[in-house]
């Protein structure tokens, strides 16, 4: 904008008004090297000058128009008046208190306490990494460091700089980016199963159930004597407490450790030591007239020690009657008074990276003592067995140990052995968690199953993969391959799953979920599962190498099969076991069974639908011949389903059985087929103990596993319960027969 020169002439006065009308100044502006206003001069917005001792800036483009005209206007702003300012001349102090937190595999987080503003200054930080400057100007007392290497250590310092200079660099501090995850973070579960054995007048051994051990963590144990800590760091489950009193009660617990922290104390046990005596009865169970004894059983009878030649029940010992008693000696007291000598001949065998087997001479006990074994890796007791073995874990690959062995008893401890040399062998380490597993889908459903199956990860140098299939959120299985069946599931439900792939060094995360439902419930009819059955009953499946005895007929014909899994079926006779009234054919089930209900009342064979088999392994072989309970993983009050002439019924069954050795016309294992007269009338059988039963065509479809489980706490509710799991069972028969 440009004033015709008379106007501004004629003006003045208004220009001295205006100039008088500014507000009050406080000088706070340095005005070095500002020109001054110029009339001629045409400045451009945001030009600053000089006039009247104060610094304007110009607002939009003008010419020859005072700075100080007109301030309503808008052409000039005035910033300040002209004055001397302090200048800053104090280098700001060393900070102090620098600290990383949150690292990441790529980013470090710093911080630092500020320091003082010095007068007339401002402050700013610099930080430098290895002592190369990696931010500077930073205004705030913390900055996050990032374009890190994972797994890699870092120095860091950090400075404090104005307009008079730069502090020196603080204190430096050392931070590490992490890698995966291989911290301990969770401590262990209370240690279950304490028990005691082996206690002598100065001694006992302790033993355990291991824990899990968290992700990431090594667990070790630490026992407790009447609450205080006897012993710690043990990588087993066992250990020797050594140094009791004689005849003296202790009370013990054990805690599992790690580097997250220590469980609570498991339950206690109780041990009361022995006097300096042993007895030639000891542990000898005395003499009962309702018990069962056979060929080689000891008991303890009027202070004496005996032993049965065969079998024998209500025939208290004697030199006469049938001769079935042999006395062996008195029962007498004998003080232990002498050491033990040093084991010899020790080895070691099973030598692997991180354990080695050793073995050594029995040691002969001296009379009236009880010998145990202290086992020492490096000079360190480890183990306390109470065998001449011992199983040593938790080494290390191409290390060298030493080990000895002591032989212990109430007395004392023999002297050390001679040391045996171990050198664990070389080998490499997993050192990576494999990949996460994807392509988590379901091929197929049924009512109570799920198909599922993912792509394979590749296993990390030195590592071998499984997969955890999770199932809404909780492990239910692990499988070494890409696909795997989760059963057991309700129809028409829909479920949550995930895998993760595992290897020595960790587990992945889980996958993303896929969500399934299983498809409605079957309702499938005796006729057709007894016909699903009887085609699965194939020599494939056969489970027993050596035929059973047919109840009725005496043949030796009757095989079990495995149907599916964790189910076994068989078709035989089935006689009947009635009140116990009748002497045939058998009542000797009749005053109690071995299996008990809820309330700890035997159950009696007549009031239940309950199938008797024997479980005792006639041939004394493992694994059994014959169908034995004990390798089918099948208690008491496990569940069946019994066919004949098209009917069907629940049944609670178990094993009266408890003597060995009997002939193959007796009741052994090899024999199936009796049934209470209850059950006899539910399927149609004649149950009269001297006519009744039939001679084929009962087939009995046994269920194992806890699930299948009758529960009840009286013989009427054990039958209800029985008849209410027909249907389910009828069902996941179906289901898994593919009907």
């Amino acid at each position: 904008m440009t004033f015709d020169r008379l106007r501004v002439a004629g003006l003045a006065g208004l220009l001295l008004l205006s100039s008088t009308a500014s507000v009050p100044l406080q000088a706070a502006v340095s005005c070095d090297g500002i020109s001054a206003w110029s009339a001629t001069t045409t400045y451009a917005a945001g030009t600053q000058v000089t006039y009247s001792g104060s610094l304007y800036k110009a607002l939009v483009s003008t010419t020859n128009v005072p700075p100080n005209y007109c301030p309503a206007c808008g052409w000039w702003q005035l910033v300040d008046a002209c004055g001397t300012v302090a200048s800053c001349t104090t280098v700001p102090s060393t900070p102090g208190g620098l600290s990383a937190s949150g690292a990441t595999t790529s980013s470090l987080n710093l911080s630092w306490s500020a320091v003082s503003t010095p007068a007339n200054c401002s402050v700013t930080y610099s930080v430098y990494r290895g002592g190369a400057l990696a931010a500077s100007g930073l205004t705030g007392t913390s900055t996050t460091i990032s374009g890190l290497s994972a797994s890699t250590t870092y120095t860091f310092t950090v400075a404090a700089v104005d307009a008079a200079g730069t502090s020196g660099q603080s204190g430096s501090i050392s931070a590490t980016t992490s890698g995966v995850v291989t911290t301990c973070t969770a401590a262990p579960a209370v240690p279950t199963g304490l028990t005691a054995s082996g206690t002598t007048a100065s001694s006992t051994n302790l033993s355990w159930s291991a824990v899990a051990t968290p992700a990431n963590c090594s667990v070790t144990y630490s026992v407790f004597r009447s609450g205080s800590q006897v012993a710690s760091g043990l990588t087993s489950t066992s250990t020797s407490i050594t140094g009791l009193t004689a005849s003296t009660a202790y009370s013990f617990t054990v805690a599992a450790v790690d580097a997250a922290g220590s469980s609570a104390q498991s339950g206690s046990v109780s041990v009361t030591t022995s006097g300096n005596t042993t007895n030639s009865c000891t542990g000898v169970p005395a003499y009962s007239s309702t018990a069962v004894y056979t060929n080689g059983m000891k008991v303890v009878y009027n202070n004496q020690l005996w032993n049965a030649k065969w079998w024998t029940q209500g025939e208290a010992p004697s030199t006469g009657g049938s001769g079935v008693w042999q006395y062996v000696s008195d029962c007498t007291s004998v003080a232990c008074s002498a050491a033990p000598a040093v084991p010899t001949g020790l080895s070691s065998s099973n030598l692997t990276i991180t354990g080695v087997t050793l073995s050594w001479g029995a040691v002969a006990a001296p009379s009236g003592c009880t010998v145990s074994y202290k086992v020492f890796q490096n000079g360190t007791q480890i183990q306390a067995p109470g065998s001449n073995s011992a199983n040593i874990t938790g080494l290390t690959a191409n290390s060298t140990y030493s080990f000895t062995v002591a032989s212990v008893d109430s007395v004392g401890a023999s002297s050390l052995s001679a040391a045996l040399s171990v050198t664990t062998p070389v080998t490499t380490t997993c050192a990576a968690a494999p990949a996460v597993p994807t392509g988590l889908a379901s091929p197929s459903q049924t009512s109570s199953s799920v198909n599922l199956s993912w792509n394979a990860v590749s296993a990390p140098a030195n590592c071998s993969v499984t997969y955890n299939v999770q199932q809404n959120g909780s492990k239910v299985l692990t499988v070494p391959t890409t696909s795997a069946v989760v059963s057991g599931l309700s129809a028409s439900t829909s479920y949550g799953f995930t895998v993760a792939s595992v290897d020595a060094f960790g587990a992945s995360v889980p996958s993303a979920t896929l969500n399934v439902a299983t498809q409605a419930g079957g309702s499938y009819t005796a006729a057709q599962v007894l016909s699903g059955i009887q085609a699965h009953m194939t020599a494939s499946v056969q489970v027993n190498s050596k035929p059973h005895i047919n109840t009725m007929t005496r043949a030796q014909n009757v095989n079990v099969y495995q149907v599916t899994s964790g189910v076994y079926a068989y078709t035989s006779s089935m006689a009947i076991d009635t009140d116990g009234s009748d002497p045939d054919p058998d009542p000797d089930h009749q005053g109690q069974t071995t299996w008990q209900d809820n309330s700890g009342k035997a159950l009696g064979a007549h009031t239940v639908p309950f199938y008797v088999l024997g479980d005792d392994c006639w041939d004394r072989t493992s694994p059994c011949p014959h169908f034995y309970y004990a390798e089918r993983g099948i208690t008491g009050l496990q569940f069946a389903l019994m066919f004949y002439n098209g009917k069907c019924i629940g049944a609670v069954f178990g094993d009266t059985q408890t003597a060995n050795n009997q002939t193959t016309s007796d009741n052994d294992s090899r024999e199936l087929g009796e049934a209470s007269a209850k059950a006899a009338d539910l399927l149609g059988i004649p149950s009269s103990g001297t006519t009744g039963g039939v001679d084929d065509g009962v087939t009995v479809v046994i269920f194992s596993g806890s699930q299948w489980v009758v529960k009840g706490s009286s013989s009427s509710a054990l039958n209800s319960n029985a008849q209410a799991l027909v249907s389910q069972a009828l069902n996941t028969l179906g289901s898994k027969l593919g009907l």
